[in-house]
């Protein structure tokens, strides 16, 4: 399966194409019924483009890079929004009891889990690595269980976090202040691993995950939903920070869960505010809005702050079954195609997707490159998923996007 899969990718990216007899039955069967002649037509002087090599990614904690031949790993999703660097405690929100634990590490070693990911990279030949930076206001501050609702944010349960220190970095984490440094976290991650440019040094940074997800999953220390504001403000002060020590690792976000959060950030919750903000500067979705204040931010201080706009995609028309998850990624790359989705009956003047972020880069922020760095079409445990998997690569080949980390489906990893 995995050769199989990995000859549909190829021939999709690069254009391919062959004639060829499969299960031994001879070309010239006249009925269609009655054999499975395959024709592939192979034009090698099509145009062609250059496909980034960090398409091919996966997340850490969802795939064994040994299992795997990965170009990119991303070390992210809900865990990583409440972990505490200096003592590697996390915190699983509503994934699993709002426990803080050792889930991730059972290291006292500060920054442990970052230094695992650089080892692990380093051992499978992985040179790109993404981390996660938490924006959502406090972080675990034990590993003693489930956090109650009475024990929310502020509490002795939470460590807050303040994104610049504006003193002088401590050689060792400060345990006992209360208090987690966002910037003293990148700069001790450069120290202990070097910076971006060197091989064991982390390459990319994630402004958070998901955090129109926030008040959902991690309510206990997060209860209010995401303002727009909010968003923009801590996405342009710890760029700022990740440029001023690491001038050439890049930047990721927002790493928004999906289509919703693309068009208006929430569903509900801030209606009004995305309304007046939308109207006051014509954004046709809220990505626009994204991409231009990291823009004007950028502008002001000198330096670009965003080099990658980070978005996940689950499809929903792949949950239907097989058959929609064979037609599903059809609604990132092709104009007119309507999936069997809420977003195929309601939401078609954004289809094709990838084009139409790629349209709101090129207005707002050009020259911003593209990640997806979650994503699954499912169908992990038969020939479906991987038959989607093929072609989202070479969607992601063709469309240009410059990073892309699977999320799980390691039954049909290519």
């Amino acid at each position: 399966m995995k050769k199989t899969a990995a000859f549909i990718a190829a021939c999709v990216v690069s254009g391919c194409t062959m004639t060829a007899p499969m299960n031994g039955i001879p070309r010239n069967t006249a009925n269609a019924a009655d054999g499975y002649d395959m024709n592939v037509t192979v034009d090698l002087k099509g145009e062609r483009k250059e496909i980034s090599p960090l398409i091919y990614g996966v997340n850490q904690y969802t795939a064994d890079l040994k299992d795997v031949t990965a170009t990119a790993v991303r070390q992210g999703g809900n865990r990583m929004t409440a972990y505490n660097w200096e003592t590697n405690a996390s915190n699983a929100g509503s994934d699993w009891k709002h426990s803080s634990d050792n889930n991730l590490s059972d290291s006292s070693d500060p920054a442990d889990c970052v230094q695992v990911l650089s080892r692990q990279a380093a051992r499978y030949n992985v040179n790109y690595k993404l981390t996660t930076l938490q924006l959502a206001g406090y972080v675990s501050a034990d590993k003693d269980g489930t956090v109650t609702e009475e024990e929310k944010a502020p509490s002795k349960r939470w460590n807050k976090v303040v994104l610049t220190k504006n003193a002088p970095f401590a050689d060792t984490p400060d345990l006992d202040d209360g208090v987690v440094y966002m910037d003293e976290y990148v700069n001790y991650i450069i120290n202990k691993l070097g910076d971006s440019q060197s091989a064991t040094g982390i390459q990319g940074y994630s402004l958070d995950n998901e955090p129109v997800l926030w008040n959902d999953t991690h309510s206990r220390m997060h209860p209010e939903p995401v303002t727009i504001e909010e968003l923009s403000s801590k996405s342009i002060e710890m760029a700022k920070a990740v440029k001023k020590l690491d001038p050439k690792a890049e930047v990721f976000g927002p790493a928004l869960y999906g289509y919703t959060a693309f068009d208006h950030l929430d569903d509900d919750d801030q209606h009004d505010e995305w309304e007046k903000v939308k109207k006051e500067n014509n954004y046709h979705w809220y990505l626009d809005c994204y991409l231009d204040q990291m823009h004007k931010a950028s502008e002001e201080s000198g330096t670009r702050l965003l080099d990658v706009l980070d978005i996940h995609y689950y499809s929903e028309s792949a949950r239907n079954g097989i058959e929609d998850r064979l037609q599903s990624v059809r609604t990132l790359y092709e104009k007119g195609f309507s999936e069997n989705s809420w977003i195929g009956q309601w939401c078609m003047e954004n289809v094709p997707i990838l084009p139409t972020i790629q349209k709101s880069i090129d207005t707002y922020y050009p020259g911003t490159k593209l990640g997806i760095s979650e994503y699954n079409f499912g169908g992990g445990d038969n020939a479906s998923g991987t038959i989607a998997q093929a072609e989202a690569l070479g969607c992601y080949a063709d469309q240009g996007v410059y990073f892309a980390t699977l999320w799980g489906g390691e039954s049909y990893i290519l």
